[in-house]
């Protein structure tokens, strides 16, 4: 009843503040960022509104993401197996957006700072447990562990909001798992609460009631029938609440973790509530009004995703799975997908060391799984399904990888890009050109859910450095490729390589390979189209030392 009132007290300031500021910020969601020109209304009028604000497009944020964790073995007497592990990831913002958004980038690194501590403790503390099991010999499964994942839901100029699934297992008859989103304004880099957007609390207890009973009637008999002291929704009303839900494009999805609602075995619950319809529910439209058609969101293989796939402004949901045969090196044989509550299995034949998944929408509004899997010499290949509502299929079979730029001052390719724009983000392919590496170039996602490249000019994923063997003459080219003169190497020389035209999978009737002097000259060799390369009747690995290819 406390936090009732007080709710109802912190609602009524909140509205007598609104009234009194109204006359101070103009009409954009609310007035932020804004420029105030209240006091030059009739200049502008006079002037054609040409002082106007204007509105700043959205536009989608770069990130990069990286992975750490640790593990023990121990020696059983009859095995030798893991006894404890952890991982955890984190986010950073790409160079440019990190500049654009200070003080989200702020935010990140000590959500980031946030989650490693986390980890390292329950770490610390599982290490220990797991070693007095072993000494009292009692009856335990091995490992003993702690992950935390971050998943990108949506990261715009708007809004960062990020799902972080934890899973442990410390003992006992199972682990547990759920998943704590946070939410950032992009601009401010503060972290969005649940009453920061929701108007009323009341009404949006009643709607959520509703949806749950609706879309889990025929598990409603494992619901906890909680009283009044222990209702979780009172986590909403308190307004302390800001990791149970995530932003969409045009709505949130509010999450209910096992043991909030219902027994274990019930899992998570999840309802999704679109801004659209539903206006009254919400504070206003800041984070929903203007927003992209298109989508990218990162999703953990085996979680089901609730929010508006299809972009009809109606809850869906999305899992994938691959079933993997842990005694053949991990080869999938079988892919399981669950779409709007009707399962299809595909047939499927690579292997997958790791796994992750993207459920995108391109700008015709179909949906695609790019299902990314690290094979064979932690090659990173996407395979792609179309989503539909009547079914899932497969459109290619991994032939190309998504990359990612690395940090300022490291030239190594990285595997840690996001797809977080469908229309601008790097495709990966494998070459044997110079030697066995990786080249990229920037694309979208196509019509037909492919990746649409830009231009077909490709850089080199990690800028290594050549040793001429012998003399050669060749041409030099200007940034845009067009010749500029001639130079002659010599046995000893060092390049480093650029770019190249030659894509995998491409026959190209003319191969070119552009590298790098010490003093940046760019200087282009032809090459033969086919392996193994030559130039002018030369073998690479007879031209260059420290050509390498991979088995």
């Amino acid at each position: 009843m406390k936090r009732r009132i007080l709710s109802l007290l912190l609602v009524l300031v909140l509205v007598i503040s609104a009234f009194t500021a109204c006359g101070k910020q103009t009409a954009n969601n609310g007035g932020s960022n804004v420029a105030d020109n209240s006091g030059d209304s009739n200049d502008a009028e006079d002037n054609g509104g040409e002082d106007d604000p204007v509105e700043e497009a959205v536009s989608y944020l770069s990130l990069r993401r990286t992975s750490d964790g640790e593990s023990e073995y121990e020696d059983l007497g009859d095995t030798y197996e893991c006894r404890i592990r952890c991982s955890y990831t984190m986010l950073e913002l790409q160079d440019e957006d990190a500049t654009l958004y200070p003080e989200l980038s702020r935010a990140l690194k000590e959500l980031n700072e946030e989650i490693k501590e986390g980890v390292n403790i329950e770490y610390a503390d599982y290490d220990q447990w797991s070693k007095d099991a072993i000494a009292n010999d009692e009856p335990v499964y091995f490992p003993y562990y702690v992950d935390r994942d971050m998943l990108v839901r949506r990261a715009d100029s708007l809004v960062l909001s990020i799902s972080i699934p934890y899973s442990n297992y410390s003992g006992g008859a199972h682990g547990w798992s759920g998943d704590f989103p946070r939410s950032f304004d992009s601009k401010t880099g503060k972290e969005i609460k649940f009453n920061d957007i929701v108007k009323d609390i009341d009404k949006m207890y009643d709607y959520i009631t509703e949806r749950l009973e609706d879309k889990y009637s025929e598990e409603w008999d494992m619901f906890i029938q909680f009283d009044t002291d222990s209702d979780p929704y009172e986590l909403y009303k308190s307004g302390d609440a800001t990791q149970n839900f995530y932003f969409g494009n045009e709505g949130i999805t509010v999450i209910f973790n096992p043991y909030d609602l219902a027994a274990y075995a019930a899992g998570s619950q999840q309802v999704y509530i679109p801004y659209k319809g539903n206006e009254d529910l919400f504070v206003d439209g800041r984070y929903f009004e203007d927003h992209m058609d298109n989508y990218a969101i990162t999703i953990q293989p085996g979680e089901t995703y609730c929010g508006d796939i299809f972009g009809d402004g109606t809850e869906g949901s999305f899992s994938v799975c691959a079933s993997v045969n842990s005694d053949d090196y991990d080869y999938v044989e079988n892919m399981y997908f669950n779409v709007n509550g009707e399962s299809y299995e595909l047939s499927a034949a690579f292997y997958a060391f790791s796994q992750n998944a993207y459920l995108i929408r391109n700008d015709k509004g179909d949906v695609y799984c790019y299902f990314v899997t690290s094979e064979f010499n932690d090659y990173r290949i996407v395979y792609v399904y179309k989503v539909e509502k009547t079914g899932v299929q497969l459109v290619d079979a991994g032939s190309f990888g998504i990359w990612a730029p690395a940090p300022s001052g490291d030239d190594w390719w990285a595997w840690g890009g996001i797809i977080t724009d469908p229309d601008n983000f790097y495709v990966d392919y494998r070459t044997d050109v110079l030697g066995t590496t990786h080249i990229h170039t920037l694309a979208k996602i196509g019509d037909d859910g492919m990746p649409e490249e830009y231009e077909s000019i490709y850089e080199f994923g990690n800028r290594f450095d050549l040793t001429l063997l012998q003399e050669i003459t060749v041409d030099t080219v200007s940034e845009a490729g067009d010749k500029t003169g001639t130079l002659t190497l010599k046995a000893g020389d060092i390049v480093r390589a650029y770019r190249t035209n030659a894509k995998p999978y491409r026959e190209n009737s003319e191969v070119y390979v552009d590298l790098l002097t010490k003093d940046g000259t760019i200087i282009r060799i032809n090459v033969t189209n086919e392996y193994p390369f030559e130039v002018d009747g030369i073998p690479m690995d007879e031209l260059f030392d420290g050509i390498m290819y991979a088995g």
